[in-house]
């Protein structure tokens, strides 16, 4: 092979990796991500309520002491965690402005108890059925039936079929400056899914 035709077949496969890279953009997924996360910001609860399937609901995971608390919402019931409130529905997240750059990333933001590793906001597909996990982790804990296990997997279902993961980290990389958020794919169209409110490193 000649020097230039070496270089055409590497410009080739440079451009095919673009389009490729181009074409793993999910438009419709990012366009609800970032109208969802900035509703969050500015707390518009009838703009997030639009991107709540109306049959299946969200999540909403929350914490006092242990474990993890897993509840389940309908359209309608959404409202945002208060501040200054105690217990259950304290607000423990921050969300993102409206211009900021949305990063489709394999490696989320992790954090030490201290700071984040990085911030920015970053999805990714979740394979790790973190919510039906969570169900069969809890439910020795909570003293829950089988029957009501698989009563809770079959709510989850849906929700797990075809799973994105949201992270936002602020730029101070502090604990409670961050927002986790899950959203998915239902016949068809993508939705929001979850709230992760469960603070971070909390007992």
């Amino acid at each position: 092979m000649s020097k230039i035709q070496f270089l055409k077949y590497s410009l080739i496969i440079y451009l095919l990796d673009i389009s490729v890279s181009f074409a793993a953009i999910d438009t419709e997924l990012e366009h609800v991500i970032q109208t969802v996360s900035y509703a969050f910001n500015v707390q518009d609860v009838q703009t997030i309520r639009q991107y709540i399937h109306p049959q299946y609901g969200y999540i909403y995971w929350n914490k006092i002491g242990v474990p993890i608390n897993q509840s389940f919402y309908t359209r309608s019931e959404f409202s945002f965690p208060q501040y200054e409130a105690n217990g259950s529905n304290m607000w423990f997240y921050q969300a993102p402005k409206a211009n900021q750059k949305l990063i489709k990333s394999t490696q989320l933001p992790t954090m030490d108890c201290t700071s984040w590793n990085k911030s920015g906001l970053f999805y990714t597909t979740n394979n790790h059925k973190p919510f039906s996990g969570l169900s069969k982790n809890n439910q020795d804990i909570i003293e829950m039936s089988q029957q009501e296990l698989n009563l809770e997997l079959k709510k989850i279902l849906p929700f797990e079929k075809q799973l994105v993961e949201l992270q936002y980290v602020g730029k101070s990389k502090d604990i409670g400056d961050d927002m986790h958020l899950f959203f998915s794919k239902i016949n068809g169209k993508w939705y929001f899914s979850a709230l992760d409110n469960a603070g971070n490193c909390d007992a």
